[in-house]
């Protein structure tokens, strides 16, 4: 099964969010900032060292939020699609 997911960092309200297939956005306070400690940043690994077991397609990293409509257009109806500019 393939999700599509969206995280951002709110550094005005410090909250943490996470929005999974277009649905609803789980929030979390986190006041510690974006970055915490000198991990290297990764994707599909864990601070652990843990890898996930499964594939990862498509990646989009931008220094914005996303609106929602420009989310909406990334999910396509479950279809993904990548960023055009």
């Amino acid at each position: 099964t393939w999700y599509f997911i969206v995280g951002w960092y709110d550094s005005v309200l410090d909250l943490i969010n996470v929005q999974v297939n277009n649905g609803a956005i789980a929030t979390a306070a986190w006041a510690t900032g974006a970055a915490v400690g000198t991990q290297v940043f990764g994707i599909g690994r864990s601070v652990d060292g843990d890898y996930m077991n499964g594939r990862i397609a498509g990646v989009g990293l931008w220094k914005k939020v996303l609106s929602a409509a420009e989310k909406t257009f990334l999910y396509n109806s479950g279809n993904g699609r990548l960023w055009h500019p």
